[in-house]
């Protein structure tokens, strides 16, 4: 390697070098932040050819939306091959929303294939609860999700949506139409099953019994912290 190369090889490190750690900064206050970011971040920032590290990221970032892609066609085959209509939530078509008609409720499923983390995520938005009603619908759905196999139940404290998700790995694994649609039936009928029940707490349709329970829960708490 010439003098000239070293010399742009050595330039081209402290640009990237400044680079990541001011997005190591900038992501070491962002909660919202996906997890492990920043450890990968401060590892990368401490090897001693951050050109040639980049470079095998970026391969293998190429590696993973190349294999999202085919991963997310056949997916396209198969919910043509069902006939169930679909809509495309991105360009790329990794993201699709279906709608089913249940026994309860009309379940809104969104399928998503994200390259980067390899996996297929399975969203359902449920409904918002009441900001005066989501510590019941805490307490009820850590009892709720104790059981369930596939997936489980969410409640955003931030604004009171209520969503069941439930995701898998799909690196390295070749798609089975089989497996794929027994997810989805998991995760619609768990949540259609579970509509009505989330549905009176998130407005505050308790049952007189119920409502003795919170009581007796509340003057617990309440004696509990004034200690």
């Amino acid at each position: 390697m010439s003098i000239n190369e070293e010399n742009e090889k050595m330039s081209r490190e402290e640009k990237s070098r400044r680079g990541l750690q001011e997005l190591i900064e900038k992501v070491s206050g962002d909660f919202a932040a996906p997890e492990g970011l920043l450890e990968l971040l401060q590892t990368m920032s401490k090897d001693e050819d951050l050109e040639e590290l980049i470079a095998k990221r970026e391969l293998e970032s190429q590696k993973n939306e190349v294999e999202a892609m085919q991963y997310a066609e056949k997916i396209h085959d198969f919910l043509d091959s069902k006939g169930w209509h679909y809509t495309a939530m991105d360009s790329s078509g990794k993201a699709m929303l279906l709608g089913f008609t249940m026994r309860n409720s009309t379940v809104r499923l969104q399928i998503i294939v994200e390259p980067d983390a390899c996996c297929e995520r399975f969203n359902i938005s449920l409904m918002t609860c009441q900001e005066e009603y989501r510590i019941a619908m805490s307490d009820y759905i850590v009892e709720l999700n104790q059981p369930l196999r596939y997936g489980a139940f969410h409640l955003d404290k931030r604004d009171g949506e209520i969503t069941y998700r439930y995701s898998f790995s799909y690196k390295g694994m070749p798609f089975n139409a089989e497996s794929f649609e027994n997810y989805i039936d998991a995760c619609i009928i768990t949540a259609d099953n579970n509509y009505r029940e989330l549905g009176k707490i998130a407005y505050g349709r308790f049952s007189d019994e119920k409502k003795k329970n919170w009581f007796a829960k509340i003057k617990q708490f309440a004696v509990a912290i004034s200690q």
